[in-house]
């Protein structure tokens, strides 16, 4: 019989075998329409989609039978497909399949148990790795494992075809990943001689210092600033990460001309000028002083020779009560000693300059028992004296305008002696700029958190407060120095932890992340030494290089954040990766079809 009369077969074993192959493979597809299961379209199928579907058919049948099938009987059939390239992609798709269905079952399966509370978590998480390894590998070794695995278990035959499927799935499966990875660790084997390839390791170790707080870290030092006019922050100072404050310290020394110690300096002077900016020279508050004393003495004058307002009957019996009072009555009395120490006698103790020397009088009160701790007694003096005052200037409106002349003239000397008590607070500890940063923020912040009591003191006043002295920059830039200290303690305090990363062999580093390895190998190997050597050998130079351009990145929060930066990029999966990982599993088919099978 000749090929033109073959019948129309239901499935490839049924083919009849005549010669040549060429006409075998046409009375394979002769008369074959489409079917959806017992529907048959009538639409005629090209002898391509037979063969196809046929390739696919013979291979899905090895694979369900994990290659067990009765190869005899239809050995003359499977000749006939294996001369056709439509059936060797037809199992090359079947083979693609088989392996998405393998991994995903294995992996859901794992994880579908894992969320009912199945045992064996252990056992559940290697079934899951080894599932998701067939449909994705993340090294050469799981996908060659994977492809070699998946052919010596399809595979019909004896032991060597087996072991020949299995070859075919491991290269076919490693083979693209394999070769990025070799141009990752080729790419990374220059990396030290090119300027790219340098801020790339650069980034990577900052990376590595940072930790999980790399992210976070990039967007603080691209939006670095400098708190205090002058005090250019380092990058552990602005990043508030540990990781990057210890790498910060162990990498200092690499930094040329002592650059480290140069910028505490010109931090601790920009703080310093910052507050004596407000605390302003001894000239400046001598002057002030003097045109105070000068306009608040004339209107006192006039007050004490002007005659009283007329006292009402409402106010004599205010006065009366007033003047019962025991601490009234001690201030009266010592306020004749005042004005006698004064060279001033006292022939009226009621008059505006008796009261006024009464109120001064008071005043030394209130600091006494203040100093003495007599919260109660300082509260009653303050409410009898300030009784006292409006009295007075109820009587006398000149007065009251000699206490506001003298009060708003007191404010910019108040502001100086303030900002005075602030660098003193300061000034003792940064003096030496080598004394620990600690010291600066621990003394400094202790005299910010007491602002009021520095105000009292500095004053003279038992209830001055700060923020009704001085002026809202002023307080800003307390609080600007008293953070800029605190950061630059926890830069000098945060991470320690002894062996701290100073960045050693970057470019051998760099190379043996291309490559997967942890760390550079340190073997008591002959051929590992030599290596080790000659590789130290040639990158030393740039290693050096990088080095002091990391103690410079350090000092410089910008750079740093565009390394740091660069980096996170970097360490993301590039698209040749992502395909060269999703290829193993089309690999690990095409290496069955072309190499694992004869």
């Amino acid at each position: 019989m000749g090929w033109k009369d073959a019948p129309v077969v239901s499935s490839w074993y049924d083919a009849p075998i005549v010669e040549p192959p060429t006409d075998r493979r046409k009375a394979l597809a002769s008369g074959a329409t489409l079917k959806f299961g017992p529907f048959d379209t009538g639409i005629p199928l090209p002898q391509g989609a037979v063969e196809t579907l046929a390739g696919a058919g013979q291979r899905l049948m090895d694979i369900g039978t994990l290659g067990l099938r009765d190869a005899e009987a239809t050995r003359e059939a499977d000749a006939v497909l294996d001369t056709s390239p439509y059936a060797t992609a037809g199992k090359v798709g079947a083979d693609i399949l088989s392996l998405l269905a393998a991994g995903g079952g294995a992996s859901a399966i794992a994880r579908t148990a894992g969320a009912s509370g199945v045992r064996g978590a252990q056992a559940l998480q290697l079934l899951d790795k080894a599932g998701r390894s067939l449909i994705a590998p993340k090294t050469v070794t799981q996908a060659a494992a994977g492809g070699m695995g998946y052919g010596a278990a399809t595979t019909g035959g004896g032991l060597d075809e087996r072991l020949q499927a299995g070859f075919g799935g491991a290269v076919g499966a490693s083979i693209l990943p394999a070769a990025v990875k070799l141009g990752k660790v080729g790419m990374a084997a220059i990396d030290p001689m090119t300027e790219a390839g340098k801020q790339k390791i650069m980034g990577r170790v900052l990376r590595t210092a940072a930790g999980a707080q790399a992210e976070d870290a990039a967007q603080k030092l691209a939006a670095a600033r400098e708190l205090v006019p002058g005090s250019r922050p380092t990058v552990a100072q602005v990043a508030e990460s540990p990781g990057l404050a210890a790498f910060e310290r162990g990498i200092a020394s690499a930094a040329p001309g002592g650059a480290y110690g140069q910028r505490a300096i010109e931090q601790n002077a920009a703080r310093l000028n910052a507050l004596r900016q407000i605390a302003g020279d001894e000239g400046q508050k001598t002057f002030f002083e003097a045109a105070r004393d000068q306009a608040a003495k004339e209107l006192y004058k006039r007050a004490f020779s002007e005659p009283m307002q007329p006292i009402t009957s409402a106010m004599k019996g205010e006065v009366t009560k007033l003047l019962r009072r025991p601490a009234i009555q001690q201030a009266m009395r010592e306020a004749r000693q005042l004005a006698l120490n004064e060279g001033i006698k006292l022939t009226d103790k009621t008059s505006v300059r008796g009261l006024h020397y009464a109120k001064m009088a008071l005043d030394d009160q209130i600091s006494a028992a203040q100093r003495a701790g007599k919260g109660a007694e300082v509260r009653a003096l303050i409410g009898t004296r300030d009784k006292l005052v409006n009295l007075i200037e109820r009587l006398s409106p000149t007065y009251g305008e000699a206490r506001v002349t003298f009060r708003e003239m007191s404010r910019p000397i108040n502001q100086m002696e303030i900002g005075e008590q602030f660098v003193r607070a300061l000034e003792p500890a940064v003096q030496n700029p080598m004394l620990p940063a600690r010291v600066n923020a621990s003394s400094f912040a202790r005299a910010a958190r007491d602002a009021d009591l520095i105000a009292q003191r500095a004053t003279g006043f038992p209830g001055a407060k700060a923020e009704n002295i001085l002026t809202p920059e002023q307080l800003a830039t307390i609080n600007a120095v008293r953070e800029d200290l605190a950061r630059a303690a926890f830069a000098s305090d945060a991470g320690r932890v002894s062996g701290s990363n100073t960045a050693q062999n970057l470019s051998m580093e760099n190379l043996a992340r291309s490559a997967g390895v942890e760390g550079f190998p340190n073997l008591l190997s002959r051929p590992v030494q030599i290596m080790e050597y000659l590789a130290r050998s040639i990158y030393r130079r740039a290693d050096d290089e990088m080095r002091q351009r990391l103690a410079e990145a350090m000092l410089d929060p910008m750079y740093a954040s565009n390394l740091l930066r660069r980096a996170l990029m970097v360490d993301q999966p590039n698209l040749l990766e992502l395909s060269a990982s999703r290829a193993a599993l089309p690999g690990a088919a095409a290496g069955l079809s072309l190499l694992g099978r004869d």
